[in-house]
């Protein structure tokens, strides 16, 4: 009888095939893991260390400008009583011209600075609202006709830009709330008489101020009270009585009055409270997403 050939498909995978598919299947799943660890690890920083880590981009970006002395054009604040927030002073010298909500070129830059800080960290906090404020003077114009007006508007330059530059917020806006509080949540005493005493000089100076010049050596006491005058300013004294003269800036305008044998520099308003401050919200602990 003859026998018959029969001819067999191997169906199964060769040692070598099930070895390599484990070895992919491992390294994806060590991957995975990795991730996964440093997404959990992140979230499990606590408030304070987020906070720790913000502040201190914010020092590195900034350096000189930044810290929590009244005398820094960027300041920092955790309140006591809010510690889930962080907030970011920024004088609205810097930011805005003279009673305007539109950002000056150094604004502009300034917060550009800050919008890459809030995208490359965007793990460890939650929402950011800009905050408007202003100082007591009173401000009756055609497209502002109050303080809340202006401080309202500010807030939501700031936002706009952002949206603008950053495809992070252009994204998802909901990340970010505009507010204006006007001169209703002052960080300094507001001045009962419009003006706030900066620093006094030696008489030396009344030469020139009656010529309507600013003297160098002035200006650099200006600068010395850190204190950065634009150039217009040399030339914009004015005489408004034998013992005072108006110097106006670009950004403030100053009032120099002779008293006994001094000669005291006065600003209109008080700059401490015309800021912009933008409030950085951190989720708590057990509302982080891994």
């Amino acid at each position: 009888m003859k026998m018959h050939e029969y001819s067999y498909m191997n169906v199964w995978p060769s040692f070598s095939d099930v070895a390599f598919t484990n070895l992919i299947i491992l390294i994806f799943f060590i991957i995975s893991q990795f991730i996964f660890n440093q997404m959990a690890f992140i979230g499990s920083y606590s408030i304070k260390q987020r906070q720790e880590i913000m502040n201190n981009a914010f020092a590195k970006e900034f350096r000189d400008e930044f810290g929590e002395q009244i005398d820094k054009r960027i300041r920092v604040i955790v309140e006591p009583d809010k510690l889930n927030k962080q907030r970011f002073l920024f004088s609205d010298a810097i930011l805005f011209g003279l009673g305007d909500d539109k950002l000056k070129e150094e604004g502009e830059k300034t917060l550009i600075r800050v919008g890459k800080i809030f995208v490359e960290h965007r793990e460890i906090y939650d929402r950011i609202y800009i905050e408007g404020h202003t100082d007591n003077l009173s401000i009756n114009t055609e497209r502002f006709p109050s303080n809340w007006a202006l401080s309202s508007a500010r807030a939501t330059s700031v936002i706009q830009l952002f949206i603008d530059k950053f495809p992070l917020f252009k994204k998802n806006p909901r990340l970010l709330t505009a507010t204006g509080y006007g001169e209703y949540l002052p960080i300094a005493q507001n001045p009962p008489d419009g003006f706030t005493l900066l620093f006094s000089v030696s008489q030396e100076f009344q030469t020139e101020l009656n010529k309507n010049t600013l003297p160098n050596k002035l200006r650099q006491e200006f600068a010395n009270h850190k204190i950065t005058l634009s150039q217009n300013t040399i030339n914009s004294v004015k005489k408004i009585d034998k013992d005072t003269w108006q110097v106006d800036d670009e950004q403030q305008v100053y009032i120099i009055r002779k008293k006994e044998a001094k000669l005291n520099i006065y600003v209109k308003g008080q700059p401490l409270n015309r800021r912009i401050e933008i409030v950085v919200e951190y989720a708590s602990e057990t509302e982080q997403k891994p």
